[in-house]
């Protein structure tokens, strides 16, 4: 589980990730990211890949990817 912060940016609110963070869900500055309420203060990344039809495949094999570095 990641914990994050929201943060106030002008007259909206921020999610804050650090780098760590962001690697740890394949997400960089500009990635747009859907959320999904999950209960109560609780939301989850929806995964929707109808823009991309190969968006899964990428997705999959990056995780893929980065746990077999941890080995």
């Amino acid at each position: 589980m990641i914990t994050c912060t929201l943060e106030q940016a002008g007259d909206r609110l921020a999610l804050v990730l650090d780098e760590g963070q962001c690697e740890a869900l394949g997400l960089s500055r500009g990635d747009t990211v859907r959320l999904e309420a999950a209960g109560e203060r609780t939301v989850r990344i929806a995964e929707t890949w109808s823009d991309d039809p190969h968006a899964r495949g990428r997705a999959f094999l990056k995780r893929l990817n980065r746990r077999a570095q941890l080995l």
